[in-house]
């Protein structure tokens, strides 16, 4: 179980740019702001062990995060949250396929987006795990795309454990290749 909580703020600069909080052309300047509470949780549960290529492996997700923004004279708030699901199959030792989907909800405005595909994953060797898919549909949630893919059309995604033990592991190789 994985969970983050963050507290965001966003304020544009006067002047035209795309880089703003909208990602659209920005000639408001200083009107707009926006703060946000997100929340992610991820549940994850796997049948047999890592690697064993015998495996399903489900996770369950939910972020969630409240919004208070201005744009010029217009202020807005609002409860948006996702709730994804992942299952993944083993299909050998360091292969497994897998299909997620999620859903975004907007509560004030009672808007839904969807996002949904297959991907084929590949462990080249411990703690590191490499997936390829494709969403045959998607949008697009800045504050939740950390957590995990969502957008419509090819992706690439890679995932790397560090604990206490790895680092230590890699220390014991390096000084054994010193002496």
């Amino acid at each position: 179980m994985l969970e983050r909580l963050e507290l965001r703020r966003d304020r544009a600069d006067a002047g035209i740019q795309t880089s703003n909080l909208l990602g659209a052309a920005n000639v408001i300047g200083n009107g707009q702001i926006s703060t946000r509470v997100v929340n992610n949780l991820a549940v994850n549960y796997r049948i047999g062990s890592e690697g064993d290529g015998h495996g399903w492996e489900a996770s369950v997700y939910h972020g969630a995060k409240y919004v208070i923004g201005r744009f010029g004279d217009d202020r807005y708030t609002g409860f948006i949250d996702v709730i994804g699901f992942d299952l993944r199959q083993d299909l050998g030792p360091r292969i497994d396929l897998g299909l997620q989907a999620s859903r975004q909800h907007s509560w004030s405005s009672h808007a839904t987006s969807y996002s949904v595909g297959p991907s084929l994953g590949f462990s080249p060797g411990n703690g590191v795990w490499m997936s390829a898919g494709y969403n045959l549909r998607g949008f697009h949630d800045r504050d939740f795309e950390e957590a995990r893919y969502t957008r419509q059309g090819p992706f690439v995604t890679m995932r790397m454990k560090f604990d206490q033990l790895s680092f230590g592991q890699a220390a014991r190789k390096i000084r054994g290749a010193v002496q």
